[in-house]
């Protein structure tokens, strides 16, 4: 089986969650996915249509973002092995005498793919969470966001981009892909990031601030852009 690592999960979601403008709702539908995914499955024989029945019963409409499978007869190790990892942190897994060495290497993997999977559930659950305590939505775009990292010196043009993009996924949650787009173009002018659009955003927060030293540069930047725009 594949294993979905928590990073990939989380990666795949955030990308989903920037191009939603229904933020909250993809967030909760996320989360009742995976409870109703964790719910012990019951497989189905097709029903005889030549006794009156109709066929197979109709599957459950679902849309959810996480791609986790995991192999029949296994789903009850991965849901008990998943809520110990949500509530102890930890899953004690102790083989029956005499189990074939395949089914234990298959049984391990379905326990890592769980202790992953929680992971991801905790931080969905940390996200609506945060948003209902705090309720802070960042006003920087994407773009801002990594000028305004620029400007405190962040300096990328001697490192490799997509493994800098990665990094910058674990800052800010964006996705490294995105990142790794935008990032050539923190240098020049009137590009994706270096434009008076974003620098006039990025100004105004610095300002705020009263971050003075900074300001002034920003200052020559959208000055700069303003007379090749």
């Amino acid at each position: 089986m594949n294993t979905y690592f928590f990073k990939q999960l989380q990666s795949n979601f955030q990308k989903e969650l920037n191009e939603s403008t229904k933020k909250q709702n993809l967030i909760e539908n996320e989360i009742r996915e995976i409870e109703h995914f964790l719910v012990p499955k019951v497989y189905h024989q097709p029903t005889n249509v030549l006794a009156g029945g109709s066929g197979t019963p109709p599957e459950r409409e679902s849309y959810h973002v996480f791609r986790v499978s995991i192999p029949k007869g296994y789903h009850q190790l991965f849901s008990r092995a998943f809520k110990q990892f949500d509530i102890k942190g930890k899953f004690d897994f102790e083989p029956f005498p005499n189990t074939p060495e395949s089914t234990i290497q298959n049984s391990m993997l379905v326990i890592q793919q769980a202790e992953e999977f929680s992971k991801y559930y905790s931080w969905l659950k940390d996200l609506i969470n945060g948003s209902e305590k705090t309720g802070f939505r960042s006003k920087l775009s994407h773009a801002q966001k990594l000028l305004a990292l620029h400007y405190l010196g962040l300096d990328l043009r001697n490192y490799d981009y997509s493994k800098s993009a990665r990094i910058l996924t674990e800052v800010y949650g964006q996705n490294s892909a995105d990142i790794r787009k935008l990032i050539p173009h923190l240098t020049g002018s009137n590009n994706k990031v270096m434009n008076e659009k974003n620098i006039k955003g990025v100004l105004n927060l610095f300002r705020s601030i009263g971050f003075t030293g900074i300001t002034e540069q920003i200052e020559l930047d959208l000055e700069k852009n303003t007379k090749k725009s």
